[in-house]
């Protein structure tokens, strides 16, 4: 049993509590203000919270964002994953779309070393999360596209761009393919892989640490850029059989 001489007074611990999570004090100034020391301002905290004197709640969506997590990571085998919380006045598929590029965007920046190899793919959301990348932050980082160009879908999904808006943001060499994305025939996209151009350009591959890529509109809604008659990326037969078998999104042209 704790002796009583030892024991803390509940009203230095209330008082600490009330600079500290109320009044937003650090530590130090507390110790300061209250004559006592910093490690002693620690521990009361602590203490405050075993005696109940204190209550920490995640609200709503961010709790529901951290099971989902957790669910998710049980359920698959990947390392980390995060479920980015949407407010009620951010609902619009513009604002969802920016708060994940954010993440991700925050997300890259923290993971990247020094004189890596980025590889990115096209799309809104990394039209988006480059844009939000913190040019102040720079790591000499190479960026390579992951696959041809697809110009007909503007300028915001244009993985040219992409690549060049990012290796000015990182303040690194940018290697571009300089191809469609895709070619009309089996025959021609057979041929193109035999040239010498681009043959070199897959030595690069080898070099890529990190991949970023988005996975585009699907279900429930079909807003992806490469339906038609957005784009001539595929026909509308070939639209219609991939709704009728469910496909989730596009990937990477996919």
């Amino acid at each position: 049993m704790e002796k009583e001489v030892y024991s803390q007074s509940l009203c230095l611990m209330n008082e600490v509590v009330e600079l500290y999570y109320i009044q937003k004090w650090n530590q130090l100034e507390i110790a300061n203000e209250l004559n006592i020391s910093k490690p002693t301002v620690s521990r009361l905290l602590k203490q405050a919270s075993q005696y109940g004197m204190i209550e920490f709640q995640i609200k709503q969506p961010y709790l529901d964002c951290l099971k989902l997590q957790k669910e998710l990571l049980e359920k698959y085998p990947i390392k980390q994953i995060y479920v980015v919380p949407v407010m009620e006045d951010e609902t619009n598929a513009l604002s969802v779309k920016k708060a994940v590029a954010r993440e991700g965007a925050r997300h890259l920046q923290r993971i990247l070393t020094e004189n890596q190899m980025l590889g990115l793919a096209w799309g809104g959301t990394m039209h988006h999360m480059i844009q939000m990348l913190n040019p102040c932050r720079k790591k000499n980082t190479g960026v390579i596209t992951l696959h041809g160009d697809i110009s007909e879908c503007g300028d915001e999904y244009n993985v040219k761009n992409l690549v060049r808006r990012a290796a000015m943001a990182f303040s690194g060499k940018r290697y571009i393919m300089g191809v469609p994305g895709y070619f009309e025939t089996v025959e021609a996209a057979e041929e193109f892989k035999e040239r010498h151009k681009y043959k070199e350009f897959c030595r690069y591959f080898e070099k890529i640490s990190i991949s970023v890529a988005g996975a585009g509109g699907w279900k429930p809604y079909v807003t992806s850029p490469l339906r038609p008659p957005e784009s001539d990326y595929m026909t509308k037969k070939d639209f219609d059989e991939l709704k009728e078998r469910d496909v989730a999104a596009d990937f990477m042209l996919h």
